[in-house]
């Protein structure tokens, strides 16, 4: 099947799937690489269809089309010989799992990626966000994860203040790292709770309305970004908190 048209549904559809906006109101994502694809395919996400300037052997619906299609689509001066739509069916999903990360502040979305990834390494596959503009599915995202988006679960909320709501609604317990001389709580205090574990750029950017609702404030040894201290803090958390037991 070819494509010669850049108003063609698909076209179109692919297009508005750049943006989070139309991300979230189409429950779908876009693919730039055969590597996106090829992790998509391991985690056996559903393939809507490819778009590609040559034939590429997919379980999926192949449309051929040219380069300048391609561009037209991501809106980049260089080319690229794949795109692939996906399902995402974020809409379809809230949080089930005894522990989870909540992504809060202006983080970069490679940093998003990278925590993404090392949260897979302990078994955190659920993800919260605080603000619309944080998903999964920006390009830098999905490659920093290394593949390890496509099996995590997300759930974007429009601001701080509904994602505390949501996370008092469901029973949570909320940990929040700052730094030690700030720490106040045990974490054995919340040993038989479901935790949402806040994560930002940095401690001193993490939002007032979360330092007063946490119900337990992580001791971190050094005043560094979050990112460089997530893997020693994840395996000291989920140890103690024993978190496969909840």
């Amino acid at each position: 099947m070819k494509i010669e048209s850049v108003k063609d549904p698909k076209v179109e559809e692919a297009e508005s799937l750049t943006t989070p906006l139309g991300r979230k109101a189409q429950g779908k994502a876009l693919l730039y690489s055969r590597r996106e694809l090829t992790w998509a395919l391991s985690h056996d996400c559903k393939i809507e269809y490819v778009l590609a300037t040559e034939e590429y052997d997919v379980s999926a619906p192949l449309y051929l089309c040219s380069e300048g299609i391609l561009k037209r689509i991501t809106g980049s001066s260089y080319g690229v010989p794949l795109l692939a739509v996906i399902s995402t069916g974020e809409s379809e999903w809230m949080p089930q799992e005894p522990l989870l990360i909540v992504f809060e502040g202006a983080m970069s979305y490679a940093t998003m990626g990278t925590m993404i990834r090392i949260a897979s390494a302990f078994g955190i596959h659920e993800f919260l966000s605080t603000s619309p503009e944080r998903e999964l599915w920006q390009k830098k995202t999905i490659e920093a994860s290394e593949g390890t988006v496509f099996a995590a679960k997300h759930h974007s909320f429009s601001s701080p203040e509904e994602t505390i709501a949501y996370l008092r609604t469901h029973n949570y317990k909320i940990a929040v790292p700052t730094l030690r001389k700030a720490a106040d709580a045990s974490t054995h205090l919340l040993e038989g709770h479901r935790i949402a574990l806040l994560f930002s750029t940095s401690a001193q950017e993490i939002s007032p309305l979360f330092l007063e609702a946490a119900d337990l404030k992580v001791p971190l040894e050094k005043d560094e970004p979050l990112e460089l201290q997530m893997n020693d803090l994840l395996a000291d958390f989920t140890k103690k908190m024993r978190c496969t037991n909840l």
